[in-house]
C-alpha cells in the first residue's frame, strides 16, 4: 500500500519503505499534485507554480520529464494524463491529510493529531504555491487541537489539560480560543488569580503586537470569572438519550461533506439546515452520520423523525411527538404539547424526507421560534423555503475513491469473497461513473455481484432502471428500486413540470435556458432545479444520466419523443451551421468552443437522425458542418461512422448528402483511402448546387491529392488550380490554404524545392489569418518538410516544434503522430539513428493507441527513414531503441521529441 504524507516533510512510503523522491522540482510537483489529489491540474498551472511568472522556453519539456520520473516511481496508473494536464490518483485513506480529516470528523482527536510529524510540507516551505496551503493545513491542526481541549474540559479534565494548554498558548500566543480554554481550565482548578493573569498576559500581547483589545468572548469570560459565575463550574453533562436508529451497514466516505456540515451547524444562528439532492443521493445516511457525530453537543441529544410514510401535513407534528416519545395530556393539542416539550430543550431534530409535506413546513418555523436551543436538520429533494434556512446540496460520491469504496463494501456484504482486483477495478469504476456516483444506485448494483461479475453488470447498465431492482425488504418501498426512488420526485411535480422534465430528457450533456425554450417550451427550469431533478451550473443546466433515463421513459410514454427529438435536432442544426464553414478568427474559435460544449447533444442528434425514426437530411447537414470540429481534434473515426450511418439511411440527392459526401471524402483523403475518397468527391460535385463553392473547392483539392498519390501529377496540378480558382472567387480561406499546401507538396515531388517553400509559406500565412490552429499546424508541418529538403534543419525543427505544441493544445493525436514522424525523419537525416529509432517507435505507438493511420503524404519519407536507421543500427539495436520509444506514453513521447528539438537547436 502507498502512504502519501504531507503532515510534516513530504514523504511517500510503499509498504512501509520510504521512497527516494529526490529534491527540487520533482518533490515540489508531487506536493502540488497531492494538495489537489484526484483533481486534474493543468500543465500551465504546474509550470507557473514550479517556475514562476517567467518560465524558460524549456519549462514544459522539463515538466514532462519530471512527470515521467514520478511515473517510474509511482506507476503509470497512479499519475494519469488528463487534458489539460495531470491527475494524481490517491485512493481512500492513502493520504495522511484525508485520514486526519476523517478522524477529526469522528472526533478521534488524539489519533488525528498523532499523524502530524512536524510543520506540514516543511521541506516545501519556500515554494510560493505551498505557502498558502501550509497555512491552511496548520489552521486545520490548531482547530483540531482546540476541539480536543474543548472536549477534555467538558469531561472535567481541567487539571491535567491546563499544562498542555499553557504550552500550546506559548507556541500560538495570539489565539484567543486557546486563551479562553486556559482561563477556564485554571478557574475550574481553583486558580482564579492565575486565570485572570492569563487574560492580562493575552491582552498585553494583543495590544502590543496587533494594536487590538481582546475580543468580546474573552472579555465576557474575564467578567464571569470575576463574578464567580456558577455556570462556569458546570460539570460535564450526563449521557444523553439516543433516539437515532442504528445503522445496518458501514458508512463510507463523505469526509468533506461531514466537515462542511459540521462547520455549518457550528455557525452562530444556523438552526435550520436542509440537505437537498436527487433521489438516491444519500441525504438520509449523511444526516444520520453527522447527527451521530454531533449529538454530544446537544444536552438533550438527537432525535430522528422519518416522514416518508406520512401522507398528510397535519400528521407532521404527531410524527415528531411520536419520535420523541411525547404523550400529550388528555384533551391537549399535539402541537401545543410539542411546543411546550421542546421549549427548554437543547435538541437536534432530524426530519427525514420532507419534500412531499412542504405545506406543513410552518410546523418547523413554529418549533424553532418557540425553542431557542432547538436545531433542525431536514432532508428533502427541495428546500423548505423558510426564513433562516441554510441549504446544503448533497453531491454525488467522488468517482475516483468514494464511489468505488462504497461499491466494494456493499459487494462484500452481498458476496463475502468479493475483492477489488486489477482485473475488475476498471469495471467497478465504469459502473460508478455510469450511475453518476449516486449511493443508492451503487448499492443496488453492488448487490448484483451475487449473480454477476462487475464486467457483466457494466454491460447491462444501458438500461439502469431495469437492472437496479430488488433492494432490501426492510426499507421504504420507494427505495427498493432505482426507478421507484426517482419516480417519487417525478410524481410530486405538477403536470406541466412533468411534461417539461420528460422533454428535457432529449438533451445530452447539458443545455442553456434558450435551448430549453426552443426545444421544450418556456420556463420551468428553476422549479425542476429546486426539486434536484436537474442541476444548474452557471448558465447551463444538466441532468444526471440516471435521472435522464426516467425522463426519456416518460417522454416515450407520452408519445412525444419523436417530435421533441426533431426539435432538438433542428436546434442543433442551427448551432452547427451558424456562421458557415468559412468563419475565421475569433468567430471560428467561438464556434469550435460551442461545438465542444454541445458535443454530446450534437452526437445525440446525429444518432437519432440515423435511426429509423430520424431525419437523415438534418443529420447529414449537421455532420457536414462538424468537419472543422472533427478535424481540429483528430476525431476522424467518429466522423466516418456518423457519416456512413447517415448516408446509408437515405440516398436522396439532397444538399445534406452533397455536403456529407464532401466531408466523407475529406476524412478518407486524410487517411489516403482513394477507393473511398474519389467516388465520394465525384458524387458530391455532381450534387452540389451553385453557392456551395466551399465544399466544391474541398472536393477538387481532394481529387488532386488522390491523383498525386497515384502519380498522375498533371491531373493533380489541374485540380489544385481549379480549387484555387473556385476558392479565390469567394475568398474561401481554408480551401485556398489547402490548395497552396497541396501545390507545394506537388512541387517537392517535381524537385522544385524553392517553389515548394513559397507555396507552403503562402499556405501557412493564409491558414494563420483564418485563425485555424489545425490548418496552420498542418501547413507548418508541410513547410518544415520543405525546409528539410533545402537543408534548413533549424527552420524545420522550429516549425515541427510549433506545430506539435499546437496539436497538443488541440488534443489532436493524429497531428502529434505526424510531428513525431517529422522529428524522426529529421533525426535519421542527421544520422542520429538511435534517436530516430526511438522516435519512430513512439510515433507508431501513439498512432496505434489512437487508431489513426499514417499520413500518406509522408509515407515514402517515413519508409526511407526507417530503412536508413535500421540498416545503420543493425536489427538488435534498432529493435531495442524502437521498443524503448514504443513504451513511452503520449506525453513522454512529446517531451522526448521536444527535448530532441532543443538539443538539435
Amino acid at each position: 500500500m502507498i502512504d502519501f504524507r504531507i503532515l510534516g516533510p513530504l514523504e511517500v512510503a510503499d509498504n512501509g519503505s520510504v521512497l527516494a523522491l529526490g529534491r527540487g522540482r520533482r518533490r515540489a510537483l508531487l506536493g502540488m499534485l497531492l494538495l489537489r489529489a484526484n483533481e486534474v491540474v493543468a500543465q500551465d498551472t504546474l509550470v507557473d507554480a514550479l517556475w514562476g511568472e517567467s518560465p524558460p522556453p524549456t519549462a514544459l519539456t522539463a515538466l514532462h520529464g519530471q512527470v515521467s520520473q514520478l511515473r517510474r516511481l509511482l506507476g503509470d496508473d497512479r499519475l494519469q494524463t488528463r487534458p489539460p494536464g495531470y491527475l494524481l490518483r490517491v485512493d481512500h485513506e492513502e493520504l495522511d491529510l484525508h485520514r486526519f480529516q476523517r478522524l477529526v470528523a469522528q472526533e478521534r482527536y488524539e489519533e488525528a493529531l498523532a499523524l502530524w510529524r512536524g510543520p506540514p510540507l516543511s521541506d516545501l516551505a519556500f515554494e510560493a504555491f505551498a505557502q498558502g496551503e501550509i497555512a491552511r493545513l496548520e489552521e486545520l491542526r490548531l482547530a483540531a487541537l482546540e476541539r480536543r481541549f474543548e472536549r477534555e474540559l467538558a469531561e472535567g479534565r481541567h487539571v491535567e489539560v491546563a499544562g498542555r494548554l499553557a504550552a500550546a498558548l506559548r507556541e500560538h500566543p495570539l489565539r484567543e480560543r486557546l486563551t479562553a480554554q486556559l482561563m477556564l481550565a485554571l478557574y475550574r482548578a481553583g486558580r482564579q488569580a492565575d486565570a485572570l493573569e492569563a487574560f492580562q498576559q493575552a491582552r498585553g500581547r494583543l495590544v502590543e503586537e496587533l494594536g487590538l483589545e481582546p475580543g468580546e468572548e474573552l472579555q465576557t469570560l474575564q467578567r464571569r470569572i470575576l463574578e464567580h459565575d456558577a455556570a462556569l463550574d458546570r460539570a460535564a453533562p450526563a449521557r444523553r438519550r439516543t433516539r437515532l436508529p442504528a445503522s445496518p451497514s458501514s458508512f463510507v466516505g463523505r469526509a468533506r461533506e461531514l466537515e462542511h456540515l459540521r462547520e455549518l451547524l457550528h455557525r452562530p444562528g444556523a438552526r435550520l439546515l436542509t440537505l437537498t439532492g436527487a433521489g438516491g443521493s444519500g441525504k438520509t445516511r449523511l444526516a444520520l452520520e453527522i447527527a451521530r457525530r454531533l449529538e454530544e453537543r446537544f444536552a438533550d441529544g438527537a432525535c430522528f423523525v422519518p416522514l416518508a410514510a406520512v401522507g398528510d401535513g397535519e400528521l407532521v407534528a404527531p410524527a415528531i411527538a411520536q419520535a420523541l416519545d411525547l404523550r400529550p395530556a388528555p384533551g391537549q393539542p399535539v402541537a401545543e404539547a410539542l411546543t411546550l416539550f421542546v421549549r427548554e430543550r437543547d435538541l437536534l431534530l432530524i426530519l427525514d424526507n420532507f419534500e412531499h409535506l412542504l405545506d406543513a413546513a410552518t410546523v418547523v418555523s413554529e418549533l424553532l421560534a418557540a425553542a431557542p436551543q432547538l436545531t433542525v436538520l431536514a432532508t428533502s429533494r427541495t428546500h423548505l423555503n423558510l426564513y433562516g434556512e441554510n441549504e446544503y446540496a448533497v453531491p454525488p460520491l467522488g468517482l475516483e475513491t468514494e464511489a468505488i469504496a462504497l461499491f466494494a463494501d456493499r459487494a462484500r456484504a452481498a458476496r463475502a469473497d468479493f475483492a477489488l482486483m486489477e482485473a475488475n477495478t476498471e469495471a467497478v469504476r465504469g459502473i460508478c461513473a455510469r450511475l453518476d456516483g449516486l449511493p443508492l444506485a451503487i448499492e443496488l448494483a453492488a448487490a448484483r455481484v451475487r449473480t454477476l461479475d462487475p464486467h457483466e453488470i457494466l454491460a447491462r447498465l444501458e438500461r439502469r432502471l431495469e437492472l437496479l431492482t430488488d433492494g432490501p425488504r426492510d426499507v421504504h418501498a420507494r427505495q427498493r428500486t432505482l426507478r421507484d426512488t426517482l419516480r417519487w420526485s417525478y410524481d410530486l411535480l405538477p403536470a406541466p413540470e412533468q411534461r417539461r422534465f420528460a422533454r428535457l430528457g432529449v438533451f445530452a450533456g447539458g443545455w442553456t435556458a434558450r435551448a430549453a425554450t426552443l426545444v421544450c417550451g418556456d420556463g420551468g427550469l428553476v422549479a425542476l432545479a429546486e426539486q434536484n431533478l436537474i442541476r444548474a451550473d452557471g448558465a447551463r443546466f444538466s441532468m444526471l444520466e440516471t435521472i435522464r433515463e426516467l425522463a426519456l421513459e416518460e417522454l416515450a410514454a407520452a408519445g412525444e419523443e419523436q417530435r421533441i427529438r426533431a426539435l432538438h435536432a433542428s436546434w442543433l442544426l442551427g448551432v452547427a451551421e451558424e456562421g458557415g464553414p468559412n468563419r475565421r478568427g475569433s468567430a471560428r474559435a467561438a464556434w469550435l468552443e460551442q461545438a465542444a460544449e454541445e458535443r454530446e447533444n450534437l452526437y445525440a442528434a446525429l444518432t437519432w437522425s440515423a435511426s429509423e425514426a430520424g431525419d437523415p437530411e438534418t443529420g447529414q447537414r449537421i455532420a457536414a458542418a462538424l468537419q472543422p470540429y472533427w478535424t481540429a481534434h483528430g476525431l476522424y473515426d467518429e466522423g466516418r461512422r456518423f457519416l456512413a450511418a447517415l448516408r446509408s439511411r437515405s440516398r436522396e440527392p439532397t444538399l445534406g448528402r452533397a455536403r456529407a459526401l464532401a466531408v466523407a471524402g475529406w476524412i478518407a483523403g486524410i487517411e489516403g483511402d482513394a477507393a473511398k475518397c474519389e467516388p465520394a468527391c465525384h458524387e458530391s460535385l455532381a450534387l452540389l448546387p451553385p453557392g456551395e463553392e466551399w465544399y466544391r473547392a474541398i472536393c477538387l483539392n481532394l481529387l488532386g491529392t488522390m491523383a498525386r498519390l497515384d502519380g498522375r501529377l498533371a491531373e493533380a496540378r489541374q485540380r489544385y488550380d481549379e480549387a484555387l480558382g473556385v476558392a479565390a472567387e469567394r475568398d474561401l480561406w481554408l480551401p485556398t490554404a489547402l490548395a497552396w499546401a497541396n501545390t507545394g507538396t506537388l512541387c517537392e515531388l517535381e524537385g522544385r524545392h524553392r517553389e515548394a517553400l513559397e507555396s507552403h509559406e503562402r499556405s501557412v500565412a493564409i491558414a494563420h489569418d483564418g485563425g485555424d490552429g489545425w490548418m496552420t499546424a498542418m501547413c507548418m508541418v508541410n513547410l518544415g518538410r520543405a525546409a528539410r529538403h533545402v537543408r534548413d534543419a533549424e527552420r524545420a525543427i522550429a516549425l515541427y516544434g510549433e506545430a506539435l505544441r499546437t496539436f497538443v493544445r488541440l488534443d489532436n493525436t493524429w497531428g502529434v503522430a505526424v510531428c513525431l514522424d517529422g522529428f524522426a525523419c529529421l533525426a535519421a537525416e542527421r544520422e542520429d539513428y538511435l534517436g530516430a529509432a526511438r522516435l519512430y517507435g513512439a510515433e507508431a505507438a501513439v498512432r496505434e493507441r489512437a487508431g489513426v493511420v499514417p499520413w500518406p503524404t509522408i509515407r515514402a519519407e517515413h519508409n526511407a527513414g526507417v530503412r536508413a536507421a535500421s540498416a545503420a543500427l543493425g536489427e538488435a539495436a534498432w529493435a531495442g531503441a524502437h521498443a524503448q520509444g514504443a513504451a513511452l506514453s503520449e506525453p513522454e513521447a512529446i517531451a522526448d521529441a521536444l527535448a530532441f528539438a532543443a538539443a538539435e537547436a
